[in-house]
């Protein structure tokens, strides 16, 4: 559900980003998955019940720290979606350690060492907060609690007299508990990196000393307090959880097929070998498809297990339970756990970011988290060739609250060219020989039907249109994404989608210009809020799209000027030189104007440089300083994503739903009748 939640309403970019608050939703989910097959197992045996209090006890647990994360603050820096604190951390801390206490003292069944540990607890909390050292306190307390917790197990849960069998289902259940346990694990420790620079700041002194005595740049940059997140976290979870979903899938496909105390080999591998087999068969078929490489052997090895678990678990309703679809809720759960991790796999691995920026401007001038190989610029009432697609942006529009920008999408129609028809290819003029449909790729057409145009002025290059195989026809579909705006909590870009069965466009604004009407309506032109530039004369100015250059200023004085506005009125002209700012050739020359009474200015006069899509107002003159305003046609920055087979995600999570759902019902029935 938090999945679909940032898929339809975040700009996460997906249906999951690993970010910190994601990860305090799922960690408790993962863990409460173990608990509930370890469940399952004491059911059956008299084993695994320490296993199983401990993991319950860590999710509730979990649940706890993850309320802590959100609310104290700590995420503040790493998160986009933590709250800011306001004081919470101390009473989220001690709630936090009341309910530690409590499960660990609960373990215990003797009351004297519940009230030794409690009175432990207490003075060295009561200690370290009077000598105002509350982290080594803290830390002192988790290993106590830790401690206590082994002692707890050794004296109150012994172990079972025989040992489970290698091929018994519970052993094999609580290997995937351990596994789920693990992978929590993982995901808590990098996520919790804010925290542990909380934990690591009163002892930052003596770890610099020891750095220093061992001579360890670990220790060093650990004493600093300064650990950070890793730089690329979709990659850094992405390459630790691979292997523990590959050892989940593989485990959800067998286990069931195991019996309680031991299994019979020879049966078992009668019934597994067809879902083996259809397995190998899907994989290969995928692998040639979707094209994965030997390089990407992990994906490959997870889409078989992946392959292996569903086909496993739907073979087992016929085998296992004889289509008798009342006890066929696992099976159905643990095959749509396996379209999960299949359908989050083929989208994400081959997810197509069709958005490419192909205008005169570099995107990292407007933010250092734009990149021009996965963002698009578009300029209003431009349209662009996207993907598959040519993309318009229409209009802007608001709705309440909320920013509509409205973007109409058009298939792709076959060009024709005619005899005498002029193109730009790099930086090559080309003139058609004859009327043809171009193919795909020009320079195969070239030898048969166009020349180059040895000759030609710079300008001619500028005003060439570029070749291309196809041009927008009709329109098919229009996507609105939009910004939430909240002056107060901050603004939140929403995306909108467009649906097929096989795959789905998931569009969201990067960047945009927030104004909420057409104030900025210039000329008939739409431009961007003016950014003003405070320069003398024979400077620079440096702006996304191009290089200025403020030349000179003229002051008019002349008898015309003084005789028509009055001795009391001085006019001002800057002369500019404007360089397209990736086109060292490509020079113009701007001449706003402005006109002071009095010392004062009046009124001014613009110059518009439409080859650059930009304007220049001269706004103040003060001796030799000026101060200009510099306005950009309105464009936006798009992000546009395709990702193949997200639908097999989303089949995944209702199958899990009913699954779990039918299973809840059976428990149901059975405890109603006694069984």
């Amino acid at each position: 559900m938090g999945g679909a939640w940032a898929y339809e309403a975040l700009s996460f970019g997906g249906f999951w980003a690993w970010d910190p608050v994601e990860n305090a939703s799922l960690v408790p989910w993962i863990t409460l998955l173990g608990a509930g097959h370890l469940m399952l197992v004491n059911r059956n045996r008299a084993t695994s019940l320490f296993s199983t209090f401990l993991l319950v006890l860590v999710t509730f647990h979990l649940v706890l720290y993850s309320t802590f994360l959100t609310r104290s603050g700590v995420l503040g820096d790493t998160s986009v979606h933590s709250f800011t604190g306001d004081g919470m951390m101390p009473g989220l801390t001690v709630f936090l350690l009341f309910f530690v206490w409590l499960a660990v003292a609960l373990l215990h069944g003797d009351r004297s060492q519940r009230w030794f540990y409690t009175l432990v607890s207490i003075a060295l909390l009561g200690i370290g907060v009077g000598l105002e050292q509350q982290v080594p306190a803290i830390l002192g307390f988790i290993a106590l609690s830790a401690i206590w917790s082994v002692l707890a197990y050794r004296r109150y849960f012994p172990a079972p007299e025989q040992e489970e069998s290698l091929w018994s289902r519970e052993f094999w259940l609580f290997i995937g508990a351990l596994v789920l346990l693990l992978s929590a694990a993982q995901i808590t420790f990098t996520t919790s990196v804010p925290v542990f620079n909380l934990l690591i700041a009163p002892f930052q002194s003596p770890l610099a000393v020891l750095a220093q005595k061992v001579d360890s740049t670990w220790l060093l940059n650990l004493s600093q307090a300064k650990l950070a997140p890793p730089g690329e976290a979709i990659a850094h979870y992405n390459k630790w959880q691979v292997p523990f979903a590959f050892i989940i899938a593989m485990l959800s496909a067998f286990v069931q097929y195991l019996r309680y105390k031991d299994t019979d080999m020879r049966q078992f591998r009668r019934r597994i070998v067809w879902s083996f087999g259809i397995a190998l068969g899907v994989t290969l078929l995928a692998v040639i498809v979707l094209k994965y490489q030997l390089q990407e052997l992990n994906l490959i090895l997870l889409l078989f297990a992946t392959a292996f678990s569903a086909s496993a678990n739907i073979t087992y309703v016929w085998i296992g339970v004889k289509g008798n679809f009342s006890h066929a809720g696992p099976s159905v759960a643990h095959t749509g756990f396996a379209l999960v991790l299949l359908g989050a796999l083929i989208s994400t691995s081959r997810q197509n970011e069709m958005s490419r920026n192909t205008q005169n401007m570099d995107l990292r001038f407007l933010s250092e988290g734009l990149d021009n190989s996965t963002d698009i610029l578009l300029y209003r009432g431009d349209t662009m060739r996207m993907g598959d697609y040519f993309v318009h942006y229409r209009e802007k529009r608001t709705e309440g609250v909320n920013l509509y920008y409205a973007m109409d999408y058009y298939v792709q129609a076959a060009r024709g060219f005619q005899a005498g028809d002029t193109v730009r290819v790099g930086e090559m003029l080309f003139r058609a020989k004859d009327a043809h449909q171009p193919g795909p790729i020009f320079l195969n057409d070239q030898p048969a039907h166009w020349t180059p145009i040895e000759d030609f002025p710079r300008r001619a290059l500028w005003k060439a249109r570029y070749w291309s195989p196809v041009r927008p026809g009709e329109k098919a579909f229009e996507l609105e994404p939009f910004i939430q705006m909240n002056p107060r909590f901050g603004n939140v870009a929403e995306p909108s989608t467009k649906h097929w069965p096989q795959r789905d466009l998931y569009t969201h604004v990067r960047y945009a210009d927030l104004a909420a009407d057409d104030s900025s309506d210039i000329a008939g032109a739409h431009y961007m809020p003016e950014r003003l530039y405070e320069k003398a004369i024979g400077d620079t100015i440096i702006t996304p799209t191009c290089l200025i250059l403020l030349d000179s200023l003229r002051t008019v004085r002349d008898s015309v000027t003084r005789r028509v506005l009055g001795p009391e009125y001085t006019v001002y002209s800057l002369r500019m030189r404007v360089r397209d700012l990736y086109d060292r050739e490509r020079w113009f020359e701007a001449n706003p104007v402005i006109i002071y009474r009095d010392g004062q200015p009046v009124i001014g006069k613009g110059f518009d440089v439409p080859q650059l899509r930009v304007k220049f107002e001269l706004a103040t003159v003060q001796g030799s300083q000026v101060g200009v305003n510099v306005f950009e046609r309105e464009y936006l920055v798009l992000q546009a994503i395709v990702f193949p087979g997200i639908n097999i995600l989303w089949t995944g999570c209702i199958l899990m739903f009913l699954g779990t759902l039918m299973a809840v019902r059976k428990r149901f029935l059975q405890r109603s009748s006694g069984a």
